[in-house]
């Protein structure tokens, strides 16, 4: 799930080697059904050789062996295992045989994003400096349903720190996931989750249906996968259900994560905020 692409290296300080990776652009994890290329056949960090090429690798970890339950947050990670390098960079995508993103993914700390293109979720790492190593958490919901078969593709890339696509290699890997046969239907405690409206500013109105009596818990994320307000609706009755969360005066615009919780079951549904 990764990419350090195209020589977007900027240095914030030459005299210590501290250095710092912007976001890279989208369309460069290699998924084979979008005609995605990498940063190695793309050109950008190709002088070492082929991606994969190195002495290293690039795993894409899941809790679950290879099957998704329907519904399920999913704590994941990306590795790049290629010591000695300085920096380390990454993009990721999660998509369905049709070539379309598939669950959501969330960021879940500062130094990695989630960006968009051609209506398709990509994370990507984000300002990394040199220091916090080539393992990069986040997580994943699975889709509401059976989907078939959901394909991670992700393309890495180990930086040598010297200002130049010289010296670096790409790696590429893939993870493919299947529905779980004996989980379908046991998470489908929440249906037809929405939100409205967006972009929101003092309230929100939450829409969703119970299957059966649930307790009921919902948090707001920001981008970088951090808590920043809790509703707890409590004991609810099977059936439609319509809550008005009130928006707190301390956030700042821009685009967050609303998780709705039943038991082991998390929808996760985008805000913008204004």
């Amino acid at each position: 799930m990764a990419l350090i692409i195209c020589g977007m290296l900027i240095y914030a300080n030459t005299k210590t080697g501290h250095s710092f990776s912007t976001v890279p652009p989208t369309g460069h994890a290699g998924a084979f059904a979008l005609g995605e290329l990498t940063c190695a056949k793309s050109g950008c960090h190709s002088s070492n050789g082929a991606q994969n090429d190195g002495s290293g690798s690039l795993s894409i970890q899941f809790p679950a062996g290879t099957e998704y339950t329907p519904g399920t947050l999913y704590d994941m990670e990306l590795v790049i295992d290629d010591p000695g390098f300085m920096q380390y960079g990454f993009q990721l995508i999660a998509v369905a045989d049709n070539g379309q993103s598939i669950g959501q993914l969330v960021s879940t700390n500062s130094f990695t994003t989630i960006t968009t293109a051609s209506g398709r979720d990509y994370l990507s790492h984000s300002n990394i400096p040199d220091a916090i190593g080539s393992s990069y958490p986040f997580s994943w919901q699975a889709p509401a349903s059976d989907s078939g078969t959901i394909t991670f593709f992700a393309t890495g890339v180990s930086a040598d720190g010297n200002n130049s696509p010289a010296g670096d290699w790409v790696y590429f890997g893939e993870l493919a996931l299947t529905p779980a046969s004996d989980a379908i239907g046991d998470a489908q405690l929440i249906n037809s989750a929405n939100l409205f409206p967006s972009p929101a500013s003092t309230h929100s109105t939450l829409e969703f249906t119970l299957l059966s009596e649930q307790n009921i818990s919902i948090r707001l994320l920001d981008i970088s996968g951090r808590t920043v307000q809790n509703w707890n609706p409590g004991l609810l009755n099977a059936g439609h259900q319509s809550l008005n969360l009130d928006l707190s005066q301390q956030l700042t615009g821009g685009q967050y994560i609303l998780q709705l919780q039943a038991e082991n079951q998390v929808k996760a549904l985008k805000i913008m905020v204004q």
